[in-house]
């Protein structure tokens, strides 16, 4: 029967609208929680980075400023070089004394030397010298045999400077600048795309190394890799520490004495000795000679910390790092990091080989600090959005269904009212037909079937009325005629309309009035609508024993008018929403009573206009109890 397939159809639209909403709000949220939460956990990766970016926006200008001192140095001894040593002929034990005042211009100058190439020996310090200080004849032992050609050395170069060399000369610097403008600029380029560009690198390295020269350790370990891709290592500070490495552009080449100073003037030569590096200066002086000195180390330090930026502040600690990975310098008073591990780096110059301008986090647990506060940030905003949007999803989902229960309820309303107004027209058609035809003589049944047609109508007006005031009720134009009624007279009234049709259905019909009067101030025909609505309630839920009792008393300043059956009573569920509207106990089409569902919320709406209420309470030992409670008026006159 179509009846039962109602519920079982009202079941599958549950179920397709809870699927909607777990695929539409449900998942959706899940997967936003789901890619915040991976999001929170690349978290320290991100923040990283950024400081990698900020640490390295002051490690970069740092290198090149201490590379610039190089170049500055240079000149500084170049144009203090006394030239007149080039004629000199000093003897084996006498010193030169042009070499001793330059010496004493500057901090810089550890050693100085004279070498004459044709013989291939140091003028000074003279080998054949009888007497040699420590220091010089030192300086001997380790560069002797350099200088003679008889050892090589690991010259380093810079492969990205060397390649926009190459490109200067063959002509391809830019033509809208100067010849010096253009070199640097073709240079920085190049310095730029060997950091960012892995292919270009890679081709660097392999022409390097097809020209005989060595890539150096750092380098291949860094080879391919991006500029700030970390190394991860162990740390008790931390879950890990990272360090960038980015690719080192220095290369070296194996030569000798002779081949370095062949075709320049001047230049600095790095030696490396067990790890100490030994800085030499180096001009030619006259067409067979070569002044130079070995450079003071404590001098060339305090220059470059002259050019280095503030040694440490609240968030990095930064240091120069010599060829075995200590500072030159030791940085403001504070615990010191661990040297070996920097967070930046930068190699400076091939002049100082594998010395590095390096930064560290002052705190090391910045990071991890960072990444919980943002994480839980993240994870709190992220939370409240997911919460908000399932949240909202559950909201237009009850909206959704309380608008589909209100159209349903709307649909069984149309056909409720359709039935209602059918059953009194059904009633008044037959009676008349068979007044019309004149079936019955006897005049006490004409006159019971001609109450029973007048009831009828007044029960097809009242159902209209409901309907109508519905209506008006959302529009709020209800408008009530207020004058003082006797409640006691009115419910009389109601009661000798309505009694002969009831006792035709089979009721028995009780009045119990404990008040001779209830004077009221109302709109008699809406408490009228009200009560009857009551009676009508009583009448179609009492299928077994047809009994109702009307009953009317004072309550203090109330009129209290109550409507009592044996009926079907109502369930605790549901006596919370009876005064709903549209709502019934049993709204299904097939339902065994018919009802509009509006009858209980228009006589509460007129009741409470009224400033009375309507209340619900079982009526024991079964059926149901309406009360209607309005305030007593003893005036006379309404407008006084």
């Amino acid at each position: 029967m179509p009846g039962h397939d109602h519920p079982k159809r009202r079941i599958r639209r549950a179920r397709i609208t809870a699927i909607l909403l777990v695929l539409l709000v449900v998942v959706p949220g899940l997967v936003l929680g789901w890619m915040a939460i991976q999001a929170t956990g690349r978290e320290e990766a991100v923040i990283e980075k950024q400081l990698r970016t900020a640490l390295l926006a002051e490690v970069t200008p740092a290198a090149d400023r201490v590379a610039a001192l190089l170049t500055e140095l240079a000149a500084e001894l170049s144009s203090a070089a006394p030239d007149s040593v080039a004629a000199v002929t000093p003897a084996p034990d006498a010193a030169i004394p042009a070499l001793a005042v330059w010496a004493d211009s500057t901090r810089l100058i550890g050693i100085p030397f004279l070498f004459q190439r044709s013989t291939a020996r140091f003028l000074w310090p003279a080998e054949q010298a009888s007497v040699l200080p420590e220091s010089e004849a030192s300086f001997l032992d380790l560069n002797l045999d350099f200088f003679q050609d008889r050892k090589s050395v690991e010259v380093y170069q810079n492969v990205a400077i060397e390649y926009a060399d190459q490109m200067e000369k063959k002509g391809k610097s830019a033509e809208t600048v100067s010849e010096v403008d253009s070199k640097a600029a073709r240079r920085q380029q190049a310095l730029s795309d060997f950091e960012n560009d892995a292919q270009f690198r890679e081709k660097l390295y392999d022409e390097a190394e097809r020209s005989g020269k060595n890539v150096p350790e750092r380098a291949e370990k860094t080879l391919g890799r991006r500029e700030d891709e970390a190394v991860a290592v162990p740390s008790p500070s931390r879950d890990r520490r990272t360090a960038v490495r980015p690719p080192s552009p220095f290369v070296t080449e194996s030569l000798r004495f002779s081949q370095i100073v062949r075709g320049a003037d001047q230049g600095w030569i790095p030696r490396l000795i067990d790890d100490r590096l030994e800085l030499l200066f180096w001009k030619k002086v006259g067409p067979d000679r070569i002044l130079g000195c070995s450079v003071d180390e404590g001098a060339l330090r305090d220059r470059i910390l002259a050019v280095l930026p503030v040694a440490r502040n609240e968030a990095r600690v930064l240091v120069v790092l010599d060829g075995s990975g200590r500072p030159i310098f030791d940085p403001a008073s504070g615990q010191a990091p661990s040297w070996r591990i920097p967070f930046v780096s930068r190699e400076i110059s091939e002049f100082l080989p594998r010395w590095t301008v390096a930064a560290y986090l002052t705190d090391p647990g910045v990071i991890a600090d960072r990444a919980r506060t943002r994480s839980l940030a993240i994870g709190l905003l992220v939370g409240v959005l997911v919460v908000s949007i399932m949240a909202g999803g559950f909201a237009v989902s009850w909206m959704l269904r309380s608008e589909l229960r209100l159209a349903e309820q709307k649909t069984t309303f149309v056909a409720n009212v359709s039935h209602e107004l059918k059953t009194p027209l059904t009633s008044i058609r037959l009676l008349s037909e068979m007044l019309r035809d004149g079936r019955h003589q006897d005049e006490a049944k004409r006159r019971q079937y001609l109450d029973i047609v007048v009831s009828e109508a007044e029960r097809l007006t009242r159902l209209i009325n409901n309907v109508l005031d519905f209506s008006r009720q959302h529009r709020e134009e209800r408008q009530y005629v207020r004058r003082r009624v006797d409640l006691v007279e009115l419910a009389r009234e109601i009661l000798e309309s309505q009694q002969v049709r009831l006792e035709h259905q089979g009721f028995t019909v009780e009045s119990v009035f404990d008040t001779p009067a209830a004077p009221v101030l109302a709109d008699p025909e809406a408490i009228k609508q009200a009560i009857l609505n009551l009676l009508s309630n009583a009448e179609k839920y009492s299928p077994g024993e047809k009994w109702i009792r009307f009953g009317l008393r004072v309550d203090r300043e109330d009129a209290v008018l109550s409507v009592a059956d044996h009926g079907i009573g109502i369930r605790p569920l549901d006596a919370q929403r009876i005064f709903d509207e549209f709502y019934r106990a049993d709204d299904s089409l097939t339902a065994s009573v018919r009802g509009t569902g509006l009858g209980l919320t228009l006589s509460r709406r007129i009741a409470q206009d009224h400033g009375g209420t309507i209340n619900y309470s079982p009526n024991e030992p079964e059926g149901s109890r309406f009360e209607l409670r309005l305030p007593l008026n003893s005036v006379e006159d309404p407008d006084a």
